[in-house]
């Protein structure tokens, strides 16, 4: 147990929504996709993110993209943070 100080929760991530640039400059995140696909943007570069991988940022600007596909299947990612 964190005694609240980590924030764990999953993301479900429709095709062709996001979540724009932003930054959280003292906390650093942990991203694992579960399923689907992202587009991830950490600061200059991105990421084409698949299932089973781990994106960490700390300090970073970045954005998250589920990108438009054929077959709609929504991207889920958990993530983790301090509280």
């Amino acid at each position: 147990m964190s005694r609240g100080t980590l924030v764990s929760f999953v993301h479900v991530a429709a095709p062709g929504t996001g979540v724009p640039m932003h930054i959280h400059p003292k906390e650093e995140e942990n991203i694992f996709l579960v399923d689907g696909n992202l587009v991830f943007r950490l600061g200059d570069e991105t990421f084409d993110v698949s299932p089973g991988d781990i994106v960490r940022c700390q300090g970073a600007p970045r954005s998250i993209s589920s990108p438009p596909v054929r077959r709609p299947c929504p991207a889920r990612h958990r993530t983790r943070r301090p509280a």
